[in-house]
């Protein structure tokens, strides 16, 4: 009887070995491939797949989510929270000394802002912000839904960013700027990186990152509808206002640049809105009025307004303590 050497032994506990090693590596790669197939496709291919809706990615805007761990990619940044201030049909902006002219507004901020409104009005005025030297003026227009029942907002927060890769150059908003993001005459999607929509968990906030959209979604009763607008951050150093409202103001590029035509960079502002009364059913609502109304707009028109009616110290306070010392804070604890 051949009794087998520890030779030959080895040799069949090695090629044991070797094939238990080549099946590992299968299963892994295999796994591997399934879950890179289950991550979401950022670009032409997303909006494509998923009908306008992408993963917020990090580089462009941050999630909803307050917390520095989530802005990192933006530099410091602090946030005011403002409640729900007065309707009208004003805008002091494009339509100035004429009420009544505009579609609806919900206004926040500065308190009483109105077609007649002044600079110095405003600023010594009253705010609806947690911090009172914010007497800024933000306004958006009202959202009605398929029944024409007013949606009003719960609260809406101003996230203000130093997203610069030269801390030394930003220059907080000029006193009297004004301030618009979004088209009042679009007809279609805007841009995801100036507009987007997601629903957000009402009970748990940390259920997973929600897709952003261009497209207002449909929003189940557990969740809560949310708006996010972005402004455009560079300033051409002379204009406080211009004919069309946008000339004087230009979005900086993805490196954080500023164009040569717009070479002052100024904070990136953002309002997040968050509307928490019942579901929504995807874009049939109306802004400014409800449906059939002649001041009523379409979904896809979304925009909001700043004017930098804050109390110009403060604001000045919270650019150079807190936007240009790299600290990331809320406004309650920004010392000023």
């Amino acid at each position: 009887m051949h009794i087998p050497t520890w030779r030959s032994r080895w040799k069949r506990w090695h090629a044991a070995l070797v094939i238990a090693a080549i099946l590992i590596v299968a299963v892994l790669l295999i796994s591997a491939q399934r879950a890179s197939a289950a991550l979401p496709i950022l670009g032409a291919e997303a909006i494509h797949a998923h009908h306008h809706q992408l993963a917020l990615p990090q580089a462009s805007e941050p999630p909803l989510l307050p917390g520095p761990d989530h802005m990192t990619n933006h530099g410091p940044w602090f946030q005011i929270v403002c409640t729900l201030g007065h309707r009208l049909r004003d805008d002091p902006i494009v339509f100035p000394s004429q009420p009544g002219a505009s579609h609806e507004h919900q206004f926040f901020g500065a308190m009483g802002t109105n077609a007649f409104s002044t600079y110095a009005q405003l600023t010594s005025g009253g705010t609806t912000c947690g911090d009172k030297a914010d007497t800024a003026s933000y306004w958006v227009p009202t959202l009605y839904d398929e029944q024409g029942v007013l949606r009003s907002p719960r609260r809406v927060r101003a996230y203000y960013y130093a997203n610069t890769s030269d801390s030394a150059a930003l220059q907080a908003f000029p006193p009297d700027l004004r301030v618009i993001a979004g088209d009042a005459r679009a007809t279609s999607t805007q841009p995801l990186g100036v507009i987007h929509w997601l629903c957000r968990n009402r009970r748990d906030q940390s259920a997973g990152l929600p897709l952003a959209s261009n497209n207002p979604p449909r929003c189940d009763r557990d969740e809560y509808l949310s708006l996010s607008i972005r402004f455009p951050d560079c300033w051409d150093g002379i204009n406080l206002d211009s004919s069309d409202h946008r000339r004087h103001m230009a979005y900086s590029d993805e490196q954080k640049r500023c164009p040569a035509t717009h070479p002052v960079k100024l904070p990136k502002l953002r309002l997040s809105i968050t509307y928490e009364d019942g579901a929504f059913t995807g874009g049939n609502f109306t802004l400014g009025g409800p449906r059939g109304q002649p001041h009523a707009i379409s979904w896809a028109a979304m925009h909001a307004d700043f004017w930098n009616t804050w109390r110009q110290s403060a604001l000045e306070e919270y650019v150079n303590g807190c936007l240009k010392r790299a600290r990331s804070v809320r406004s309650t604890s920004c010392q000023r």
